[in-house]
């Protein structure tokens, strides 16, 4: 087990072993053990003066248990009793079902205050790139971020070890600052370790103020908290994976756009603002499904990638194009379907490659590549139809300039429920304003204030 040192009354963190010297226990296994690899603290109250440790301070090292002191001791085998493990169990269960993150650490503290009957409950996850601990989630309080080793969750993240402090302020190494700047006050605390499949600490789980009339957590509750962090630790862990996933898909769908608008300057950026007046369609929709939003931003971000297999004498040509140069030009849609198809998408996105290849399709029949109509198209394409068209006629290409806008809005709206989905103009026109504000002189630069200004007024119909 990796302890820590003190140098001149200064508590120093050794280079971190992240890993757990006893290996993982199912949620069932601990519970019923009672006991844990790592050592546990146990502080009774009277054992220590009080003595608030804010950020910074110093721990006399003769304070702080040893292996040999009397105070670290490892808890008595114990079975739960079985309405708290079938608690545990039902808890544990709804965790494996939470993929995303930020919801999974809110479900986390919320249940782990419910098992041991606490007042509040924090999770702290720890970067050990900067050995600092960072609240992701803090019931009554601000945002926390303190070095590893500092207060009691800090020591928990340094060494692993559960901590279980019967009065705070008589804790050595209790981080009052919290306290002082928040106006709670902190009597009982229990912090254990949240240790990853792999072996890593990966975070510390705090619970304070027992709600009962001791005022104070039981060995049950460590061994209950022990066990429910051990599961919620995976599921952590899973969840942080999937969002690394998540996070590189949207990074690599990004940068395939950008080597788009990277042949032409005269239509870089079209990717970017296409997706934005898309996403600002669907919350004017009202839609809010995680799973549509993300393929249509996705799907959005690369309905022109097939443009990669269309020439660069075509691609860029200074002037209009010709019938068979149009023909080519047509297959970018065909290309960008063929392409995306290939990538090996995660399930909910596996509509992209359809719905990115629809943008040039018609309500009536007159679109391309398959000539669909009403129905047959996606929402998804319908929505980004209508972006597509947008930008196309409000931005300058090699061989006009951008559409005026008066008539751009006119033939918007002249459009709507003919060839593009009349609920997506709507939505679109409703936005026109804010896009002009934010894509316009005093936002990004792309229109002209007097082209912003214009095509503010036209959508506003003055």
């Amino acid at each position: 087990m990796q302890q820590s040192r003190c140098a001149l009354g200064r508590a120093v963190a050794e280079p971190p072993d992240r890993r757990f010297d006893g290996g993982s226990a199912s949620v069932l296994g601990s519970a019923r053990l009672g006991v844990s690899p790592e050592r546990r603290f146990i502080v009774p109250g009277p054992a220590y003066h009080r003595e608030p440790v804010g950020l910074g301070a110093r721990v006399a090292p003769a304070l702080l248990p040893t292996s040999g002191d009397r105070r670290v001791q490892s808890q008595p085998e114990r079975d739960l009793p079985a309405d708290r493990l079938s608690l545990l169990i039902h808890v544990a269960m709804q965790l494996t079902a939470e993929q995303n993150l930020d919801r999974l650490l809110d479900r986390i503290v919320a249940a782990s205050t419910r098992v041991v009957n606490a007042d509040r409950g924090t999770m702290y996850l720890i970067d050990w790139e900067s050995l600092q601990l960072v609240s992701r989630v803090a019931h009554g309080v601000f945002p926390i971020r303190m070095p590893v080793g500092v207060g009691i969750a800090g020591r928990t993240a340094q060494t692993g070890e559960t901590i279980r402090v019967d009065d705070a302020y008589q804790c050595p190494f209790f981080y009052g600052e919290v306290d002082q700047r928040s106006g709670y006050h902190t009597h009982s605390v229990l912090c254990v370790p949240m240790v990853a499949a792999s072996g890593h600490r990966i975070g510390v789980l705090q619970v304070l103020n027992k709600l009962d009339d001791s005022g104070v957590f039981s060995a049950e509750d460590e061994v209950l908290l022990g066990a429910f962090a051990s599961q919620a630790a995976i599921s952590v862990d899973n969840a942080q994976r999937l969002d690394a996933t998540e996070r590189l898909i949207e990074s690599v769908i990004r940068t395939m756009a950008r080597t788009i608008d990277h042949r032409d300057y005269i239509t870089g950026g079209h990717s970017a603002r296409v997706t934005d007046y898309t996403m600002r369609i669907v919350a004017a929709m009202g839609i809010s499904d995680p799973v549509m939003l993300r393929a249509i931003r996705c799907a959005a971000t690369l309905h022109d990638y097939g443009k990669i297999g269309v020439s660069e004498a075509v691609l860029c040509k200074p002037g209009e194009l010709s019938e068979e140069e149009f023909r080519e030009m047509r297959l970018h849609v065909v290309f960008t379907r063929e392409i995306l198809s290939n990538l090996d998408l995660p399930r909910d996105l596996c509509d992209i490659p359809r719905i990115a290849a629809e943008h040039h399709e018609r309500l009536d029949g007159t679109g391309y590549p398959e000539r669909l109509t009403g129905d047959q198209l996606s929402l998804g394409g319908r929505i980004i139809a209508v972006a597509d068209v947008f930008d196309a006629l409000s931005s300058q290409r090699q061989y006009r300039d951008a559409m005026d806008p008066t008539s751009l809005i006119g033939l918007m709206r002249s459009e709507a429920g003919t060839k593009l989905d009349a609920d997506s103009v709507h939505c679109l026109l409703s936005c026109v304003s804010a896009i002009a504000h934010d894509w316009g002189p005093r936002g990004v630069g792309h229109f002209a204030a007097s082209y912003a200004q214009q095509l503010a007024g036209a959508a506003a119909g003055t």
